[in-house]
């Protein structure tokens, strides 16, 4: 999967976007000129992002229960 190059003016407005964000006006932007495969690759790095920010948390708090020998849920 090769990694698609975000417009200039994406890296002029990331401070104020989300990257979330940003992904989710790339993958509409390439489905809308018909570039199927690619907003599909985008999409998929939302999931990751997505994963990332809700899931992390969780596997971190299994991971410190796992080395404490402890339970948290």
């Amino acid at each position: 999967m090769m990694p698609l190059p975000l417009p200039p003016a994406a890296h002029a407005a990331l401070s104020e976007t989300s990257p979330m964000k940003l992904l989710a006006d790339v993958a509409d932007r390439l489905f809308t000129e018909n570039r199927r495969e690619e907003g599909l690759c985008v999409v998929e790095a939302l999931y990751l992002q997505a994963d990332a920010a809700l899931g992390g948390s969780e596997r971190q708090k299994e991971g410190d229960a796992r080395e404490t020998g402890g339970s948290r849920v």
